[in-house]
């Protein structure tokens, strides 16, 4: 996953200048260019060799609002004192009916298969049975009683 933000350390003091983790706190970022930020808490586990791992902030109460003019996101935290980062969830869906990078998702035709955006992961399809197709997803067929005797461009599998 690419990255699309500086990590950034956030670290809050009380006015007694003990450290100061809970409360919420609250700041813009720029990510030009990003249509859906997404935050992550940088984790490093000691017994992994100092490993890091990555927790999205939404899972820990956190929030990062909808852009603002050009790239600006608004990022609520529910704790600090920690590394964060910003990276954007691909839309794989977007284009094509589910190719993205040259590996096609779902059935290339969006009249056999919906595209659904999965945050955070592939997407996941599903064969459009209105139409009368069945199947995985990636690759959909007409079921045999949707054949149109009349219709010369459909074909088996």
């Amino acid at each position: 996953q690419q990255w699309k933000t500086d990590v950034i350390r956030i670290e809050r003091f009380s006015e007694n200048c003990t450290v100061a983790e809970e409360g919420v706190f609250r700041f813009m970022i720029h990510a030009p260019g990003v249509k859906k930020l997404k935050m992550f808490r940088v984790a490093r586990n000691e017994a992994l060799g100092d490993t890091p791992t990555y927790i999205d902030i939404e899972t820990e109460g956190g929030t990062v609002g909808a852009p603002r003019g050009t790239g600006f996101f608004e990022v609520s935290l529910e704790s600090v004192n920690a590394d964060f980062v910003g990276t954007e969830d691909r839309y794989e869906c977007s284009d094509n009916n589910g190719r993205y990078d040259l590996q096609q998702y779902c059935d290339p035709n969006p009249l056999h298969a919906t595209c659904i955006e999965n945050e955070g992961a592939s997407p996941s399809c599903e064969c459009r049975a209105e139409n009368g197709y069945h199947g995985n997803g990636q690759e959909c067929a007409l079921k045999p009683d949707h054949y149109d005797a009349l219709v010369k461009d459909q074909y088996f599998r």
